[in-house]
């Protein structure tokens, strides 16, 4: 049995460590009563546990589950003046049905566990065969990642990002490809998430960052005025050694850092303010610019606007699509170019697909527009080596 706290790391952050830590020692209370004299507990780690539980079945494991998940709402009730309502998920792998080693059911239990959580959290959930197959195509993915970064076999793609008043380019944005087996190209939502689960997602950043400085300097952007908006994972900006890996690269590369901007996600940003902000403040320093991807889906976020030092605002296309026969989403998007114009920041409108919309954006005061009305991504050699021949 695979057990972990929901949301654990929420409540160290808002209640504190002494608060975890006590959090804690009553969740190993509450599991170590409720064992037989056979069983054996283990915290592996944080606020994961695990139980190995020798000649019982399913029923008796899942009966087990269940009162230490009824006795944890129960017992940490407590907490909920608080804010925080503190459940628990349980995954359960069987010997010898699911597997004879001891690494492989231990992994299959934490897998199970995810499932529960994925489920709704708060329950308990046996492994089954469809997530072995899962599992096994995550390792593949994770496989086929780390040999691309090690094999160079990487491309980057730019989208361009055009200033609506003179309709020039004013930089573009850098998306990842990876070259497949037969010289395919493979878009990121396909190996992004086994990238970010198995824990890659920072081999990738870096790999990103660096060639988009090399890329920089190989068609002189900095010299045309251009800059390169490249994205960077939620990882990356709780990772103490990804500020120094900036600042490294960006010292050898020689490029004005005014003409890099780094596009974080509004999500992120709001589940990690405290290292979002400091993360931010460091690099801006250095005058790297930022901007704040799907903006406008937590609509909240406004109040984050006021302690982040973020240059441009990106209005997350779900309120652009339809703009133009949907009054709520020019309410929205107005609403956004508003507060942001008193905040000095500039926006930019994601997912423009006609030229109809455009007059639209200007009237509400909307500085930059990107979409397929421009352009779709290409390769960075397509677009400047064409323009040079031109």
């Amino acid at each position: 049995m695979f057990l972990d706290l929901d949301n654990f790391k929420d409540i160290n952050d808002t209640l504190g460590h002494n608060s975890g830590d006590e959090i804690l020692i009553n969740f190993a209370s509450l599991l170590k009563e409720r064992l037989r004299a056979s069983d054996i507990l283990a915290r592996l780690g944080g606020d994961e546990f695990a139980i190995i539980m020798p000649n019982t079945n399913a029923e008796h494991a899942q009966s087990y589950s269940k009162q230490i998940l009824q006795l944890v709402q129960q017992h940490f009730s407590l907490f909920k003046g608080q804010g925080h309502t503190i459940t628990a998920s349980v995954g359960i792998a069987l010997f010898p049905e699911h597997g004879t080693e001891a690494d492989t059911l231990l992994t299959y239990a934490d897998l199970a566990m995810y499932g529960a959580k994925e489920a709704g959290k708060n329950r308990c959930c046996i492994f089954s065969p469809e997530q072995k197959h899962n599992v096994e195509s995550r390792l593949l993915w994770d496989k086929r990642i780390r040999c691309a970064l090690e094999d160079n076999h990487y491309e980057l793609h730019l989208q361009p990002i055009v200033n609506l008043n003179s309709n020039k380019v004013f930089g573009y944005e850098v998306l990842l490809r990876m070259i497949g087996e037969n010289g395919e190209l493979i878009r990121p939502a396909e190996f992004l998430p086994f990238a970010e689960k198995h824990g890659s997602i920072l081999d990738v950043d870096r790999w990103v960052i660096r060639n988009s400085f090399q890329l920089c300097n190989r068609y002189k952007l900095g010299e045309r005025g251009i800059s390169l908006e490249i994205n960077l994972s939620g990882r990356s900006i709780t990772d103490a050694g990804m500020l120094s890996f900036i600042k490294e690269e960006l010292s050898a590369s020689g490029i004005d850092a005014r003409h890099i901007i780094f596009e974080i996600t509004e999500s992120t940003v709001v589940e990690n303010i405290t290292d979002a902000q400091y993360f931010i403040d460091n690099l801006a320093r250095t005058g790297l610019r930022f901007a704040l991807d799907d903006f406008g889906i937590g609509f909240c976020s406004f109040a984050y606007l006021k302690h982040l030092q973020v240059d441009f605002l990106k209005i997350d296309g779900s309120f652009i699509r339809n703009m133009l026969d949907n009054p709520t989403d020019q309410y929205f998007v107005k609403a956004i170019a508003d507060v942001s114009r008193g905040l000095g920041k500039h926006v930019v409108a994601e997912f423009v697909e006609n030229g109809q919309v455009i007059p639209l954006l200007q009237g509400f005061g909307i500085h930059y527009g990107q979409g397929y009305y421009f352009g779709k991504a290409r390769a960075a050699s397509e677009i400047f080596n064409s323009a040079e021949n031109n």
